[in-house]
């Protein structure tokens, strides 16, 4: 069997509510793997997980310095980076428990 896999990642920024409460960044992993028989391409079998990772900043950090930085792409790439293998990781080993051979799916990003 073929195994293709997709990816969506997000990220988001949660304000709190409550007056002097941590902010928190919110990256959501979104992956599903499509496995086909190379020899009949109906026989198709679709697994999905989705991981959260959440990282909070100390109350003295403000909405007005947080924003700036999740605009850009470099500090983007540093909050997927940390969540990112350890997705991959359960994933993989998930699709193993069923039987998946799912050595050759990434447990990084390139």
């Amino acid at each position: 069997m073929r195994l293709d896999l997709q990816q969506n990642i997000e990220l988001g920024l949660a304000v709190p509510s409550i007056p002097g409460g941590p902010l928190q960044v919110a990256v959501l992993i979104h992956l599903k793997a499509t496995a086909t028989n190379e020899k009949d391409a109906k026989d198709q079998a679709v697994f999905a997980g989705d991981y959260e990772a959440k990282f909070y900043y100390p109350p003295e950090v403000s909405e007005e310095a947080v924003t700036p930085l999740m605009e850009a792409s470099d500090y983007q790439y540093v909050l997927v980076a940390q969540a990112y293998p350890l997705a991959m990781t359960h994933f993989r080993r998930e699709l193993q428990v069923l039987g998946m051979d799912a050595r050759q799916l990434p447990l990084g990003l390139a």
